[in-house]
């Protein structure tokens, strides 16, 4: 998968508390991608079709729905 690299800005408390890291577990991955898709000045995510993010992270289109 290649494309632009961006480096995304996370509050140290995502991965130094327990309590965040068990809730989000396995998630992250979606939650980066989606932090990275957002319009910044927005906060909204402009484009989302459940199909393509779940061809561009390799994961089933029911995991993309489920999280």
């Amino acid at each position: 998968m290649a494309g632009k690299k961006n480096y995304l800005k996370v509050k140290s408390g995502l991965y130094l508390d327990p309590v965040h890291r068990k809730k989000i577990g396995s998630r992250i991955w979606l939650y980066m991608y989606i932090l990275d898709q957002a319009n910044w000045e927005t906060g909204i995510v402009d484009y989302w079709i459940d199909n393509e993010v779940a061809e561009k992270l390799q994961i089933p289109k029911r995991t993309v729905k489920d999280q």
